[in-house]
């Protein structure tokens, strides 16, 4: 396998991967963020002249889902290149590729992702002559749109933003920032999260923790600090909810992952809010958020708050995985990151 440089791509038919994860309601995007994300190594791989196929999962399908069909990105997406972005719902109609830039259907609709099928990888690869990869989001997992495919195209490439994912992230791994520093969690799953907590536990000053994973998480150490929550379990109390804004008042580092409360509703949003208020007036140094509900939470409470950031992930499980120590997909496929 070769590693190439992205602006080396050129005059070529190339297989993007990409991550346009985005919530829909009513066949219409809620929350752009994860395209825009992913515009720019798109727009560089068509100002070189290629002919792009961009490939994605959308949501956790059962079979076909006609609401989770990528067509429906297509307006957002024609608005967003100077070009009409063609839709492809087979393998049979990559053979014959008119459009510069065209979106395949929900890669999850189809039984062989995830079954990781090397003969429809090898057919995938025959079309195209360099693989993109600009899915960090699915850098944890092993599909075969994002570890199979690349095997066989051979010519592999780092899209933009998985390049800045990966350097802002082992800058944490390695401990490179200020202190002192702390790291918001939330959300469940304790079984993936309790991994990257001792990973990070000599580099990090304060993890504090809320959602459900303050009351799963059993994990014992001076530095954690786990929030109370509501009688109902939904939120953290407002007392916690001070606690937590002063520690982040007085950091220099601060990681925030998962939000604090189901704040889709709106009865349990106020942990979760004080929390991105205080992130977004905080005057640390370095500012990083990641995950998908994380976005979305700060996006809600105010679209602007996104800016304050000095960095955001689009990955919530990838995320865990790299600060953990995991390997990427691409480096399983012995392709170096750096």
């Amino acid at each position: 396998m070769q590693k190439v440089n992205l602006q080396s791509v050129q005059n070529s038919k190339v297989f993007c991967r990409v991550d346009f994860d985005v919530p829909l309601k009513q066949g219409k995007i809620q929350n752009t963020y994860r395209i825009d994300r992913c515009l720019p190594t798109i727009q560089s791989l068509l100002k070189n002249n290629n002919k792009v196929v961009l490939f994605t999962k959308l949501g956790r399908p059962q079979g076909a889902e006609e609401s989770l069909s990528t067509k429906h990105l297509l307006p957002y997406l024609n608005k967003a290149f100077s070009t009409e972005v063609s839709f492809i719902d087979s393998l049979n109609s990559l053979s014959s590729l008119s459009s510069q830039v065209s979106l395949f259907e929900n890669t999850r609709f189809f039984s062989w992702e995830k079954d990781l099928n090397e003969d429809i990888a090898k057919e995938l690869a025959s079309f195209f002559d360099f693989y993109v990869d600009e899915a960090f989001a699915m850098s944890h997992r092993e599909e075969t749109t994002n570890f199979l495919v690349p095997r066989f195209i051979g010519k592999v490439s780092l899209g933009l933003n998985y390049s800045k994912e990966v350097s802002f992230l082992g800058d944490l791994l390695k401990g490179n920032f200020k202190k002192p520093a702390t790291f918001v969690l939330g959300g469940a799953k304790p079984d993936t999260k309790i991994p990257m907590i001792n990973a990070l536990l000599p580099s990090f000053d304060y993890f504090l923790v809320g959602g459900l994973l303050a009351k799963e998480l059993s994990l014992k150490n001076p530095k954690i600090i786990k929030a109370y929550l509501t009688p109902d379990g939904f939120d953290i109390t407002k007392e916690s909810a001070s606690l937590f804004s002063q520690i982040i008042k007085e950091s220099q580092t601060i990681v925030f992952n998962g939000p604090m409360g189901m704040f889709e509703d709106e009865r349990y949003i106020y942990g979760t809010f004080k929390v991105v208020e205080a992130i977004a007036k905080s005057k640390a140094s370095l500012k990083i958020a990641g995950g998908g509900d994380t976005i979305n939470a700060i996006s809600l409470y105010n679209h602007n708050a996104i800016n304050t950031f000095t960095f955001i992930s689009t990955g919530g499980g990838a995320m865990f995985n790299f600060l953990k120590g995991g390997k990427t997909n691409l480096q399983k496929l012995k392709i170096s990151l750096s």
